[in-house]
């Protein structure tokens, strides 16, 4: 059973249903504000809608780092200025945004999603038995030698990767593995303790929390304890791998399914 095929097919509906009811509600309420007023106060909401936007995404890169909001962001910018400034057929902008955002929320699901399966696959290959269950706690999963700051470059690369989305807290850095991408961008009101994560304090404990919405992901009932084991030994690697200044190699190991 030590095939990395231990996970049940994914299924790619939620994402499809998102972007479908984000395109029909974008474009809705512009048709409304459109109809309702008159072109220039019509021009005028608009505008600020997308300076909402554009503040909405920049609140979004600088807590996750994404290099692929900058263009999203400056793009929203210059519509807004567009709006506001009565440029002639300005609503011939928004469509070319929507489809630009709407590619993006795939793009970026789809990368986080792949890493996410990816990080459940290999922490379930080395185990084959199914002695015991779900268990709804953390479970404590080794301990490495740390300072503060090495764990921070390491959350930073994590993040870089689109492994995880670190979460700073008081005692330590959580390794959040959050199923919605809109989460995975404005990750602020503890959310990401409703996902499976892996947390490393300060002081170098590791330990594992595994939701049941993952575990059911997996073909089999797999051994719980044993299974937080491995993804607790696979991050300790990671974080060993990236200590010795071999970081960039995490995401080319991921791509082809290798384990430290």
């Amino acid at each position: 059973m030590n095939s990395i095929d231990k996970l049940k097919p994914a299924v790619g509906l939620r994402i499809i249903i998102i972007c479908v009811l984000f395109i029909a509600v974008f474009i809705t309420g512009f048709a409304i504000i459109q109809t309702l007023l008159t072109e220039t106060d019509a021009n005028k909401v608009s505008g600020i809608i997308y300076l909402v936007i554009t503040l909405t995404l920049v609140i979004g890169f600088l807590k996750s780092k994404h290099s692929v909001l900058i263009p999203v962001t400056f793009l929203n910018m210059s519509i807004a200025l567009s709006f506001l400034v009565n440029m002639e057929k300005a609503m011939i902008i928004p469509n070319v945004l929507l489809l630009v955002i709407t590619a993006y929320i795939f793009y970026f699901d789809f990368r986080h999603n792949i890493m996410k399966r990816k990080i459940l696959e290999l922490a379930a290959r080395p185990i084959d038995d199914t002695q015991n269950g779900f268990t709804d706690r953390p479970y404590p999963a080794g301990k490495i030698t740390c300072s503060k700051g090495e764990l921070h470059g390491f959350a930073h690369l994590m993040r870089k990767l689109l492994i995880t989305v670190p979460v700073m807290e008081e005692n330590g850095i959580s390794f959040s593995l959050p199923d919605d991408w809109f989460k995975r961008l404005y990750n602020t009101f503890g959310h990401y303790t409703h996902e499976s994560r892996i947390s490393i304090q300060y002081s170098g404990e590791v330990s594992v929390h595994i939701t049941s919405t993952d575990y059911k992901k997996y073909k089999n009932a797999l051994t719980f304890d044993r299974l937080c084991d491995s993804m607790g030994a696979l991050f300790i690697g990671y974080f060993e791998q990236f200590r010795e200044g071999e970081g960039d190699l995490i995401k080319d190991q991921l791509k082809t399914n290798h384990t430290i």
